[in-house]
């Protein structure tokens, strides 16, 4: 059967319809037409007529690739465009996105670099018409599996410093043509080498036929040499942290990391601990056990004593470290100064740069940076969407932005009970490229979920690969033109940013435009350039290379839209308008959003058909991420639920890998019990047969057992009337009143071993440790497990189906 079922045969036709013109009054319309045939089939009549390949304009730019990149899986891009009725069909579970093959194969993994738009209008008009937001969605220091790393250092444009590249055409034996800006360059000495008689395209040449490439910085792009690293911790160490017992969680995994770190052989350390009062440690004066200084000056301790070469001093460290949990033991301090502590750490680092660890278990509440609480009535009204929220002091606003000009990095790891004015303290890892760890009510013998993820998230913070003093710099084809930057940094200059540290977690959303003349190719080269300081005190620079195929009708565009990506960028927008501006007007651009999206394809397709909601079906999900979206970010009002929860979700939605955000957005549920009772055989690796199920109430029954991934969290939902041999198989409970309820414990059987598996298989590769959380159906159920499940309506919020009735009503309003 065909994907268009309605296509008729050209005789009938009583007019033309050209390509990328929807007009109504076709014959095709009659009235036993529905809504989606009749829009499928006027798609099928404009996609018949483009032929893109034939559209490929004067310009030679992109050589004997531009044909390959150009050809069409044309099935594939039908089934992208095919309306679906959101009224009527309602299977939205999860799909792969489908991406052209040439483009998979020619330009970098999707993990890297995504855009919203794989197919790109040409022209501003085309942009605007679509409502689609164009922008690019990336991760500059992400460890691809095709990145090449060369010694070899690559020639750049001498215009608009764009790196050599797959897309570049050489003119002849001594010189190429930029890919972005098209000007003509020499060709560098040592390129000359690879022709053998005859002009060659840069496919052919070593090293330039990769799209991520790591090579050394020239010496003429380096303005200083490379400084040496420093790692800086400071702790709290007033009452009530001491009576959080993290320091007895912290310090050993620290002291395991050593070896680590000081694979840099130049690389220092220190240390300073607060409560009322900065404490000090001289680590050179003595080699038995450092000396505790408190006082408030550095110049007063001796600021060269505070930062010690880590080889050199690892066994003084080590002992450090041992002995720090039991230093404070016995304090009765209650007040925080970490203004004060932060300050002193600034002044320690502002000479070269370096990485700031910072651990926090209350709100700042003496000395400079003193947080003071909101009012009850601040919170409740952020909460509900109608202001931003509560910053109380620019303190640490300023401070932040400081530290990035000085090369220091501030990550943040928080671990309180009680409010501790995230909404200000925020600003310390947004300005600084930092992260954000938070541990609510953290305990180290009553939260043993909590501990377990303190531990495997600090050390895969220490072990992981960094960059130092990094620079990124974007470059696209001329007529695409950077309109926001939504990453943790600060913007030097247009497509030029400072990034005191990267991480391969490190990533940036841009928001682009277009100007009024786009394009006189068919393709467009987006370019990320990474000038950073290696583990070993090397500049390099790595550089990535995204080519993507230009659109003429809204029919191209809507074939190559990207829902993951667009929902990306959506999510970006929405924290940062509110914490700009505010939660009301973060919430009505994206629904005003999102109905322009709808209202365009409408148009495009003259849908006139009553009791119908079309979209493409590459865009079928956008509606439910949406409605997630809005629940995320503006419906939160449980009573349990604080200030710096809600900040914390905000942040994670725009730090989080792009991959994981979309499971906390709409995460996936299944059944697992049919498959690991009495008769269960374990299956062949990957291959456990689990069905997603809708995230509804009504997907679930007190005789089953589910499984929720929500990208940083995990549930396993037990039914009270569970079948005992899945309990037995899987925890060894006789019941479900024994089921455990605090953690999941494994046995020694099949099933209990495939789904410790399957567990972990969700975990491994991310850098946010998710928790698995067993909740059973005879208690009183989780708000934030129920709060999942956003195609049910709540007491805040609307269901699925109301949202698309509102949709609708806006739609045809």
């Amino acid at each position: 059967m065909s994907i268009f079922p309605l296509s008729r045969p050209r005789k009938q036709r009583k007019k033309k319809v050209h390509p990328g013109l929807f007009q109504a009054g076709d014959p095709h319309t009659t009235d036993s037409t529905t809504p989606s045939e009749f829009c499928s089939c006027v798609l099928h009549q404009a996609f018949e007529h483009t032929d893109i390949s034939k559209a490929k304009g004067s310009s030679q730019i992109f050589g004997k690739q531009e044909d390959a990149l150009l050809t069409i899986n044309k099935e594939a891009l039908k089934e992208r465009i095919q309306p679906v009725n959101l009224l009527q069909d309602k299977s939205f579970l999860p799909e792969d996105p489908i991406l052209l093959t040439e483009v998979k194969e020619m330009s970098c993994e999707t993990e890297v670099l995504r855009c919203t738009l794989t197919r790109v209008p040409d022209t501003e008009e085309l942009l605007k018409k679509i409502k689609i937001p164009l922008g690019f969605i990336f991760y500059p220091f992400q460890n691809s599996t095709s990145t090449l790393v060369t010694d070899q250092t690559l020639p750049q444009c001498l215009a608009c410093h764009t790196y050599i590249n797959p897309w570049v055409t050489f003119a002849d034996h001594h010189s190429w043509k930029c890919s972005s800006c098209m000007k003509l360059n020499m060709s560098a000495p040592e390129l000359l080498h690879t022709f053998q008689g005859s002009i060659q395209d840069s496919s052919t040449l070593t090293g330039m036929k990769h799209v991520a490439v790591d090579f050394p910085a020239h010496p003429d792009s380096v303005d200083k040499t490379p400084q040496t690293i420093k790692y800086l911790f400071v702790f709290d160490v007033s009452q009530n942290a001491i009576r959080t017992g993290y320091l007895k969680i912290i310090c050993p995994i620290l002291l395991e990391t050593l070896n680590i770190l000081s694979e840099n052989s130049q690389a220092q350390i220190g240390f300073i601990t607060f409560d009322s009062t900065v404490h000090f440690y001289d680590l050179e004066s003595s080699h038995f056990r450092p000396l505790n200084l408190a006082k408030t000056d550095t110049k007063a301790c001796g600021e060269e004593k505070l930062l010690v070469n880590l080889l050199e001093y690892k066994a003084i460290v080590g002992q450090f470290l041992e002995e720090l949990p039991i230093f404070f033991e016995d304090t009765t301090d209650t007040l925080c100064a970490l203004g004060p502590a932060l300050l002193a750490a600034q002044k320690l680092l502002s000479p070269t740069g370096g990485r700031l660890s910072v651990f926090l278990s209350q709100r700042p509440n003496t000395g400079c940076g003193a947080l003071h609480m909101p009012g009850r009535s601040c919170c409740k009204t952020a909460a509900s969407g109608l202001q931003r929220p509560c910053v109380t002091s620019d303190f640490y606003k300023d401070l932040a932005l400081e530290c990035c000009l000085q090369q220091i990095t501030v990550d943040l790891f928080l671990l309180s009970r009680q409010f501790s004015n995230l909404n200000s303290l925020y600003f310390l890892s947004r300005f600084t490229n930092g992260s954000l760890y938070y541990y609510p009510a953290f305990h180290s013998v009553r939260s043993q979920e909590l501990c377990e993820k303190i531990q495997k998230e600090f050390h895969l913070y220490l072990s992981r690969s960094v960059g130092a003093e990094a620079v990124l710099r974007v470059s696209c084809t001329k007529g695409l033109i950077i309109e926001n930057c939504l990453g943790n940094c600060v913007q030097q200059s247009p497509g030029v940013f400072c990034l005191p540290t990267v991480t391969p977690d490190t990533q940036f959303a841009l928001q682009m435009s277009i100007s009024k003349c786009l394009l006189t190719s068919s393709s467009l080269v987006f370019q990320s350039c990474l000038l950073y300081t290696s583990c070993k005190g090397e500049r390099r620079v790595r550089v990535l290379t995204w080519c993507l195929p230009t659109a003429k009708t809204p029919s191209e565009v809507y074939a190559g839209a990207e829902v993951e990506a667009i929902v990306g960028i959506l999510c970006y927008t929405a924290v940062d308008m509110s914490v700009k501006h505010s939660m009301a007007n973060a919430k009505e651009n994206l629904v005003n959003t999102v109905t322009g999206i709808l209202s365009a394809y409408r148009l495009a397709t003259s849908n006139q058909h009553a009791n119908s909601l079309l979209i493409p079906r590459g865009l079928q999900h956008l509606p439910l991420y949406t409605l997630s979206l809005l629940k995320q970010l503006f419906y939160h009002t449980e009573p349990d639920q604080s200030c710096d929860e809600r900040m914390f979700i905000m942040y994670s939605l725009k730090t989080l890998p792009l991959s994981s955000a979309l499971k906390v957005l709409k995460p996936d549920l299944y059944r697992i019990d049919p498959f690991l009772s009495e008769d269960f055989v374990s299956p062949a690796e990957n291959q456990l047969p689990f069905v997603r199920l809708h995230l509804s109430a009504t997907s679930f029954c007190e005789q089953g057992v589910f499984f929720m991934n929500c990208g940083s969290v995990f549930y396993i939902w037990v039914g009270r009337l569970s079948k005992l041999s899945f309990l037995k198989n899987t925890s060894g409970a006789s019941n479900v009143a024994s089921f455990p309820l605090s953690k999941h414990s494994e046995v020694n059987s099949v099933a209990s071993k495939v789904l410790f598996k399957f567990v972990e298989s969700l975990r491994t590769g991310k850098s946010v440790f998710p928790v698995c959380y067993i909740i059973r159906s005879d208690r009183s159920s989780s708000s934030a497990f129920d709060h999942h499940l956003v195609e049910d309506r709540s007491e805040s919020s609307l269901s699925y189906v109301e949202w698309l009735q509102l949709l609708y009503q806006k739609v045809y309003k």
